[in-house]
């Protein structure tokens, strides 16, 4: 086996993301493996859909999954000033809180889900936000 590596991909995306990325989660596990990868933070945009296929692979291959999803953010006041944003959850209630911002995005846009600013002031997130 590699030597471990000193740091961590963030914001890896796979096939779920859609427009984003080709990455397939199984050959990208045997890739991290062979080089050692001993964490990846996946974050995909706008949607968790490959949250368990990623979170099983990973844990199969002896590598920390660190689970979240890219989504548009901007100030109510800036409509047109927005900005991507990752979460990247810590535990089981950063996961339900990730869960209810996307639920809300897609709810209340209209178009592309996007998030305001202020729902991210007014919680307690349980997550890492980039």
């Amino acid at each position: 086996m590699a030597e471990a590596k000193s740091f961590v991909l963030l914001r890896v995306r796979t096939d779920y993301s859609i427009v984003d990325s080709i990455v397939r989660v199984a050959p990208l596990m045997q890739a991290l493996l062979a080089d050692g990868c001993f964490a990846v933070g996946f974050s995909d945009v706008g949607n968790l859909f490959a949250l368990i296929k990623v979170y099983q692979a990973a844990l199969a291959h002896h590598i920390k999954p660190l689970l979240g999803v890219d989504l548009l953010c901007c100030a109510r006041d800036k409509p047109e000033e927005s900005y991507l944003i990752s979460l990247l959850c810590l535990n089981l209630t950063g996961y339900q809180q990730v869960t209810r911002l996307i639920s809300r995005a897609y709810t209340e846009a209209q178009g592309q889900p996007y998030i305001w600013e202020d729902w991210l002031l007014t919680m307690d997130l349980s997550g890492v936000l980039l």
